[in-house]
């Protein structure tokens, strides 16, 4: 396991549209940090977050509404989150066994695709058009930023870790679409699979 740091930089916008759309518990998970801490971040940037019985009232059908998101105090249009090496270690250690128990299961034993046994390269080569987005994006905004200095700090390339991710994910998307499965980009940065019809 490496023990590079994943920090996250996110765009204020993007991170209020997360908030407001999955429960600051689920999101926190996702950025190895405890739910107290995204929101102590949140709130430093100025991103209002759902209170007490939001997503209690939302899935129970009663009307909700969504705080406006307020002009970003000064140097604030990008988050930055540094998750905690405890919690993203029992996060991955949780995902490796679940993946493992997935393997074990012989095939026809569970409905669904097993999926060929896969092999994570140490370089991306030809990136899923996803991934070959995010590397895009994420250029452009460190080229913005060095350009448009005044609009907030510099944004860092990926990080070591992050590239990592990045590699297992593209092998995954790759894998899923050869047994005749698609991955696409869904509504609110969320990535949406689908293999036979699930």
């Amino acid at each position: 396991m490496e023990h590079d740091t994943s920090i996250t930089h996110i765009e204020r916008d993007v991170l209020y549209e997360r908030v407001w759309s999955s429960p600051l518990s689920h999101l926190a998970r996702e950025y190895g940090v405890t739910s107290q801490r995204l929101k102590a971040l949140c709130t430093r940037a100025g991103i209002p977050t759902p209170s007490a019985g939001y997503w209690m009232k939302l899935a129970a059908g009663k009307p909700v509404s969504r705080t406006p998101l307020p002009a970003p105090p000064w140097g604030t249009e990008v988050v930055t989150i540094s998750p905690s090496p405890r919690l993203r270690n029992a996060s991955l250690s949780k995902r490796l066994a679940q993946t493992d128990k997935a393997e074990t299961a012989e095939n026809g034993s569970k409905k669904g695709v097993v999926l060929p046994k896969l092999h994570v390269p140490s370089k991306l080569r030809k990136p899923h058009p996803i991934i070959d987005s995010w590397l895009q994006e994420r250029e452009r905004l460190i080229k913005d930023r060095r350009d448009f200095p005044r609009f907030g700090p510099a944004i860092e390339p990926f990080s070591k870790l992050e590239r990592r991710r990045h590699r297992i994910l593209d092998t995954f998307f790759k894998a899923i679409e050869k047994t005749g499965g698609e991955v696409r980009k869904g509504d609110k940065q969320k990535l949406k699979a689908k293999l036979q019809d699930e």
